[in-house]
């Protein structure tokens, strides 16, 4: 942790944001509005959810070397999106 705190800083201070507004705010909330049984229930789908989401961006992308180093792969590939007018009155 502490080499990515060193190299990222802005990104760790994000999720330590976002894990203090989760504690904070979000889970005193559910507790409010939720059952026990409810609650339970989240967590169990929680849990389960989190043993089949993926954990890397793109999970079917090789981890290990050498694939994982190949700089030139998607170069010169341009990414299309799909929500960008071309034209002015596209934007209408």
């Amino acid at each position: 942790m502490k080499l990515l705190e060193r190299k990222n800083p802005a990104i760790v201070a994000d999720v330590r944001h976002h894990i203090k507004d989760e504690e904070k705010d979000l889970l005193p909330r559910l507790r409010e509005v939720c059952s026990a049984e409810k609650l339970d229930r989240l967590g169990e789908r929680v849990l389960a959810t989190e043993k089949v989401a993926p954990t890397r961006p793109y999970s079917h992308a090789p981890s290990k070397p050498p694939a994982n180093l190949d700089s030139r792969a998607g170069r010169g590939v341009r990414r299309q999106d799909p929500r960008r007018a071309d034209r002015p009155e596209e934007l209408t």
